[in-house]
């Protein structure tokens, strides 16, 4: 007969219903270990199984893949793609299904072209479900596309920047962001990638969402991405203008398009000349729906240094603008003058402001009406 040992309070829980706990380890000799403890062991060991039965480990470690290896991959990963569509409606099942279809990502020592073509075949298969109406469903494929972390991804994550679902556009964009190292290496795909960050922003109306997209076309300072500059500007050039219509309409805050005006600081003397007069045309406008704001007696006195704030970032951008033709900023802010304690006088000043500056601008390269 299997000794029984009584288990009280284990892990800090004070008193505990007893339970006994048969289990034998080591010949006869009994050992007792309290039920989660061996859940949790089991677990592990499930998980341990798990990983070593993925199908693709060795093919995706050759350094050069035939054509059937490149047909047992696709196979294997529209087998996996189902899988997750249909556990759709079910946290545990997807979640699985979510974490069956990276494991191949994180095979050691997996050669560049098993990534490429692993990557390729997921985006193919991913693609179609990337904006589904289904917001775990949509989180689930993104989050994939995340931990996959390739440039061959970058279809599908475009694809998932028309999610119905502002969550799945946001993690979407951030994705992006995280992945500028790598889409670096492949320009079409960072062409394609702006395209589409592009025109997601022009019709994003969450203000939150649309902040990282911003921050997903901003691909920093530094000579690799200097030479997407121009197409950087092209994006915000596509966005600018039907922002610039929503604040007028009285839709959105302007703290969101802050991102947006320093990426237009960045990229602007690398922009090309025609490019360079539409953002200078774009900025001005939201400068005039700033200064509109601010004299509006429906602006709450509490928004105002949030306001002041974005204006502060839009006016910088239109000097560093200005610089770069060796010309001079107004010495008077519009961001300076809107102070809280709104006044006719104050109002004035704002508006004198902007006149100055599209005085200033009148004189550079870019003169716009």
């Amino acid at each position: 007969m299997v000794p029984r040992s009584t288990v009280h309070g284990w892990f800090g829980w004070g008193s505990f219903r007893e339970i006994t706990v048969p289990l034998v380890l080591h010949m006869h000799r009994p050992r007792i270990l309290h039920p989660l403890v061996a859940t949790f062991i089991l677990l592990g060991l499930g998980s341990t199984v798990a990983e070593a039965r993925d199908e693709l480990e060795a093919i995706v470690r050759k350094d050069k893949l035939s054509a059937s290896d490149r047909a047992t991959i696709e196979s294997e990963v529209n087998r996996r793609a189902r899988r997750l569509e249909e556990s759709a409606g079910k946290a545990r099942q997807l979640r699985e299904a979510r974490d069956i279809l990276t494991a191949t990502a994180k095979v050691s020592k997996a050669s560049a072209d098993g990534l490429q073509t692993y990557a390729e075949a997921v985006t193919q298969k991913l693609s179609p479900l990337a904006a589904t109406h289904d917001l775990a469903l949509g989180l689930e494929v993104v989050e994939v596309l995340a931990i996959l972390n390739h440039p061959a991804t970058a279809e599908a994550l475009a694809a998932a920047l028309t999610s119905p679902n502002s969550a799945v556009r946001l993690r979407a964009a951030v994705a992006i962001r995280n992945m500028h190292s790598r889409l670096l290496t492949d320009r079409a795909a960072c062409r394609m990638v702006l395209s589409a960050l592009g025109r997601a922003g022009a019709t994003e109306k969450n203000d939150v969402t649309l902040r990282g997209i911003y921050g997903a076309i901003s691909f920093g300072d530094g000579a690799p991405s200097a030479q997407l500059d121009d197409e950087i500007a092209a994006a915000l050039c596509e966005i600018f203008p039907r922002r610039s219509a929503m604040l007028q309409a009285g839709s959105g805050d302007e703290w969101a398009d802050t991102p947006g005006f320093e990426a237009a600081g960045r990229v602007f003397a690398n922009a090309a000349d025609a490019r360079k007069k539409q953002l200078v045309s774009y900025l001005l406008d939201f400068l005039e729906r700033h200064v509109d704001r601010y004299a509006s007696p429906d602006t709450a006195p509490e928004y105002i240094p949030t306001l002041a704030a974005a204006t502060r970032a839009l006016e910088q951008t239109l000097r560093t603008a200005l610089q770069s033709a060796n010309l001079s900023a107004p010495s008077t802010l519009a961001s300076a003058k809107m102070s809280e304690r709104r006044t006719d006088a104050s109002r004035k000043a704002v508006q004198s402001a902007l006149s100055d500056w599209r005085e200033a601008f009148s004189k550079s390269p870019w003169a716009v009406p």
